[in-house]
């Protein structure tokens, strides 16, 4: 793709919007620049999208978010009826346009007539897994870029199944993406038409108890919940994103009384001010929740990153300082949590089986041939 031709191509665009236009004035003597906007589309795969803000075709913009949206509205399109009445469930992280990301993906998908459910405010990636089986919906798209700076936003989608889309799915997206020009003239729907004409549905607080009650369900030994949660301290930390309301909640419905918040983190900011980058396997990134365990001789901090499905775990060590637990580390304890809490519920079944990647500790083995 000749990147001068496009940049050209965009400058000259009468869709483009004016502030647009001048941030690529801005940049006409970088050809440097020019060439990693316009080089190459943005390559769509089973995660979705993930880049830089700002104008471009290899940049998540509102005219990448359009061409993205048709793209898989085409695919929606194309599985019948029922898949376009099932609709697609909308979620979105606190980033600097991803409200307004989210709303221009609805407003594209109600155009071609599909039944469309945008939460209210920001929501964590796992409550959109669950929305998306909860509702029966065919898909769902998530704007976030996880755990990645504050330049950067992100494009996820789902499937029916709550898991990240297919790859054959994936691939007819991609497909569909470059048979169509970004900054096409693609339809869209006025806001207050959609939701007259019940194509786009507010969804928010009766997904959250939905939502909630499930993950309770899921709580076993809830005698050791009772008693350990008078005296036991917990940090908690959301980063400045999706986490602030419903981990505190849920920790506080299974009886935890000594939660404390980081407060400062608590402010829902696009622009997480107060880290280098809101990724809480990184520990640099605990220096306020270190702080407020010190003061409070905390036993344990939990962070979560800004779309809040990765965690990040510190715990006091023999001497008294704060030690992250590994990623492999936290996923031993979880499957020695669920093989055992499976057999408490009667649930394991002489067929039961544990699947790990090649880069995954070796301590599963060794959890699943003494308690399997």
């Amino acid at each position: 793709m000749d990147y001068k031709k496009e940049y050209e191509k965009w400058l000259e665009s009468s869709v483009l919007d004016e502030a647009s236009k001048e941030e690529l004035l801005n940049i006409k003597d970088d050809e440097e620049e020019k060439e990693y906007r316009f080089s190459t589309l943005m390559d769509f795969g089973t995660a979705g999208l993930r880049g830089i803000m700002g104008a471009g075709i290899n940049m998540m913009n509102v005219y990448t978010i359009k061409h993205t949206t048709y793209s898989l509205g085409k695919v929606i399109l194309d599985l019948g009826d029922d898949a376009k009445s099932k609709g697609v469930v909308i979620s979105f992280d606190p980033r600097n346009h991803s409200r307004e990301f989210a709303l221009t993906a609805a407003l594209i998908l109600c155009a071609l007539g599909i039944r469309t459910y945008l939460f209210d405010d920001i929501r964590p990636t796992p409550e959109l897994s669950f929305a998306i089986r909860e509702l029966k919906a065919i898909s769902g798209i998530n704007i976030t870029a996880s755990h990645n700076t504050k330049e950067y936003n992100g494009y996820k989608v789902y499937w029916e199944d709550g898991a990240q889309m297919p790859p054959d799915m994936a691939d007819k997206v991609h497909e569909n993406m470059k048979d169509t020009d970004v900054l096409s003239d693609i339809d869209t729907m006025d806001k207050d038409i959609a939701l007259n004409k019940g194509l786009l549905n507010i969804i928010g607080e009766n997904i959250d108890n939905a939502y909630v009650e499930r993950v309770l369900n899921e709580s076993e030994y809830k005698k050791y919940t009772k008693k350990y949660c008078d005296d036991f301290k917990l940090v908690y930390t959301p980063f400045h994103g999706c986490g602030y309301k419903l981990v505190p909640l849920v920790l506080r419905k299974i009886g935890l009384k000594n939660l404390i918040l980081v407060e400062s983190q608590m402010l829902l900011d696009g622009n997480f001010p107060t880290v280098k980058s809101p990724n809480p396997e990184n520990a640099e990134g605990f220096c306020e929740a270190i702080k407020a365990a010190k003061k409070n001789h905390a036993d344990l901090i939990i962070g979560t990153d800004p779309d809040c499905d990765r965690v990040g775990v510190m715990a006091k060590n023999k001497n008294g300082e704060y030690e992250t637990i590994t990623g492999n580390q936290i996923g031993a304890l979880i499957l020695n949590y669920i093989i055992k809490s499976k057999k408490g519920k009667g649930e394991f079944e002489e067929n039961f089986a544990v699947t790990k990647s090649i880069v995954t500790t070796n301590i599963v083995d060794e959890i699943c041939k003494k308690i399997m």
